[in-house]
Formats: structure tokens, C-alpha cells, sequence
């Protein structure tokens, strides 16, 4: 698989570090063969920019939207700590199903334009987040119960964060996270 061969080439670096340490060229790619190695275990099209809709991580990310956003009609949040994921799972949304993002590249004047919008336009059902979306954002806790988080980041604190979103004074339902692992 490629998750494989990535780590297989990551484990030649590795090991050859044990001996003498890595140039930088050589450190460069061992992070780079980590960071795909991340990447494809949500999907290839992250690398490669080939659609495939029938990446286990795309086909769970449609039940449950199906089963949150359709049957329930609730309001789900959905972190990936890759802006081009947020993209791949927001092209891959029913029609029907409207959406809002926040990350990085949005001014706090649009970020909250855009968390208003999800918190006060019931049309709105999901929305996608980069950990820019994980600080300094309240109310969403008011109108949604469930996250999703398509990848584990590095750092644990990061689930806490993100979860903490949902786990806050007013929050009237039980919480639920997914993990796609």
C-alpha cells in the first residue's frame, strides 16, 4: 500500500540516523514521508489529487452525514487539520446539505460572519473547520452536539480543544465525537 511504502522509506531515514545524523535534506524528507504517510490514510487524492470517492474515510464521512445531517437534522462540526481534506469532503457533500468553513486564511470579521451563519441559518448543517476553527470560537456548543475529527493530530491537546468547542456552558445535549481512525 502506499501508507507503506511512505513509512518504508521513512524507516531507511530513521534508521540511518541511529548512525549519523540526517543532513537536511535528508530530515526534509523524512518529514515529508511522515506527512504523507498521514495523508493517505485519509485518501491518495490528498497527495495525488485524483478523485476517489470510495476512500474509506470519504464513504464513512457520507453515512454519517446521511445519518447526522439527513435523518436527524442536526448540525454536525468537522475538523481535519488539512484545509485540501476540508475541501475533498465539502465537494463531496450531498447536494443538499449546506455548509460553512473557517480556517486560517479568514479575518475574524469573516470568521465570525461565518460562525453566525451556521448558528442562526438552520439551513446550515455542517461546518468543516481547520484547527483555526479549534480557538477563540464560542456559541457553537448552542446549536450542535456532534464532531467529527477525520485524522488524530499530533498532539492530543488539539482533540481536547477542538472537543472543547461543543463542551461548554450551554450545551443541552449529550456530546458525541468521531474519530475516522
Amino acid at each position: 500500500t502506499a501508507h507503506q511504502g511512505y513509512m518504508f522509506e521513512a524507516n531507511k531515514l530513521i534508521a540511518k540516523s541511529l548512525n549519523s545524523p540526517l543532513t537536511f535534506s535528508e530530515k526534509a524528507r523524512l518529514q515529508a514521508m511522515l506527512l504523507r504517510s498521514r495523508q493517505c490514510c485519509n485518501t491518495l487524492e490528498l497527495i495525488d489529487g485524483v478523485h476517489r470517492p470510495n476512500a474509506p474515510k470519504i464513504l464513512e464521512f457520507h453515512r454519517l452525514v446521511s445519518d447526522i445531517c439527513v435523518e436527524q437534522k442536526k448540525k454536525f462540526l468537522i475538523y481535519s487539520e488539512w484545509t485540501t481534506m476540508l475541501d475533498i469532503l465539502r465537494s463531496n457533500l450531498p447536494t443538499e446539505i449546506n455548509s460553512v468553513r473557517i480556517d486560517g486564511g479568514l479575518s475574524a470579521r469573516a470568521r465570525q460572519k461565518v460562525l453566525r451563519t451556521f448558528i442562526e441559518d438552520d439551513s446550515y448543517r455542517i461546518l468543516f473547520s481547520s484547527d483555526a476553527g479549534g480557538l477563540g470560537i464560542d456559541g457553537l456548543q448552542i446549536v450542535c452536539s456532534d464532531v467529527l475529527h477525520v485524522e488524530q493530530p499530533w498532539n492530543p491537546a488539539k482533540l481536547d480543544q477542538r472537543n472543547g468547542r461543543l463542551h461548554r456552558l450551554g450545551q443541552a445535549s449529550p456530546v458525541t465525537a468521531y474519530y475516522l481512525i
